[in-house]
This record gives C-alpha cells, sequence and structure tokens, in this order.
C-alpha cells in the first residue's frame, strides 16, 4: 500500500479533483486540543479509489478545495462526531 503525503495546495488541487470524480472518500481527522481553547486540525485522512492521502494541514493552509469536493461526493468517515 502506498501512501502520498500532501503537504503543497497543488498536491492538494490534484487530490481534490481525484475527490470531485470520485463516487466516494474514506475520511478520518485528527485534531490536537490539549492545553487550548479551541481544537487545531492536525491531519486528514482520505481513501479514494484505494488510493490513501495524508493531508497534512500544517503545510497546506487552505482547505477549501478539498472541503468543495468532499461536499460533493459520499463521504465514509471514521468516528465523525468526535472530530
Amino acid at each position: 500500500m502506498s501512501v502520498t503525503i500532501v503537504d503543497t495546495p497543488e498536491r492538494l488541487a490534484d487530490v481534490a479533483a481525484r475527490v470531485a470524480a470520485a463516487g466516494a472518500v474514506a475520511l478520518d481527522t485528527e485534531f490536537h486540543n490539549e492545553r487550548s481553547y479551541s481544537a487545531r486540525l492536525m491531519v486528514v485522512q482520505l481513501v479514494v479509489d484505494g488510493e490513501t492521502y495524508i493531508v497534512d494541514p500544517l503545510r497546506v493552509a487552505d482547505l477549501q478545495p478539498l472541503a468543495a469536493a468532499i461536499a460533493g461526493t459520499t463521504g465514509v468517515g471514521h468516528a465523525l462526531s468526535s472530530d
């Protein structure tokens, strides 16, 4: 299994296009909320058409293209009530 690290806006645009074209996407997020007033998004994990992507929101600040792509397809999430 290969994993692609998404750490540039260009890579994020490519992944967002793949998500938008897919019938479904598996999604998991991880937040850090120790010693802070609000949780901070630390990682977004995706599986699209059998390919695994790890999005680094600390390196890619604008996740709007990915959010729009996910909103337009079927998402299957892991423990989303806690994320």
